[in-house]
């Protein structure tokens, strides 16, 4: 079994992050394809800013039409500080035979070695760096490079479009709008 695993804050998931989840899964043939929405990242300095539920909520809402893509809520449950290290040791568990591919942006590639346990990390999963138009990798070793189609999104840019009044249709599936919209997420951030 492959698992291919992508963390982060979720806020709110969008296309591109759907578009990633599948393009992993055709690339790779992976058996599934998880995103973990993080706690608590040691990355994002305090940028999440939905309360888990929402945006656990929208990840699921998301997933309805993708079979192969999953959400898994180990680093909530667990709370504090996500830490990579210790959500793929849990899988490890979970999953004692599976294959793990760690996927993560270009953008994180740089200070990957600043990672809590890293090298644990690249010994216990295969660590697939997520290649975007405007980054050229250097090679290195523990690492694959996944060159992915650019996708005009962030979850930043949503936010600030909300915020805005402007519309996000084509940004984020229909559902997750609505939620978003009922809710009225991100309208005074």
């Amino acid at each position: 079994m492959t698992i291919g695993l992508f963390g982060g804050a979720f806020d709110p998931i969008h296309n591109g992050h759907l578009a990633l989840g599948e393009c992993a899964v055709k690339t790779y043939g992976l058996d599934a394809f998880y995103f973990v929405p993080c706690a608590d990242s040691p990355h994002l300095h305090k940028s999440v800013r939905t309360e888990a539920a929402q945006r656990l909520e929208m990840i699921k809402l998301a997933l309805v039409d993708h079979p192969s893509l999953h959400v898994n809520t180990c680093e909530l449950v667990r709370g504090g500080v996500s830490y990579t290290v210790d959500t793929i040791n849990e899988f490890e568990e979970c999953f004692p035979d599976a294959f793990i591919r760690l996927f993560i942006g270009s953008d994180n590639y740089p200070t990957f070695s600043s990672w809590r346990r890293y090298k644990e990390i690249l010994q216990k999963a295969h660590v697939t760096v997520i290649v975007r138009d405007d980054f050229i990798p250097a090679l290195a070793e523990g690492f694959e490079f996944m060159p992915m189609p650019q996708v005009a999104v962030s979850s930043s840019e949503i936010r600030a479009a909300v915020a805005a009044d402007r519309d996000i249709s084509g940004l984020v599936p229909s559902s997750v709008a609505a939620y978003i919209r009922e809710r009225g997420l991100y309208r005074s951030r």
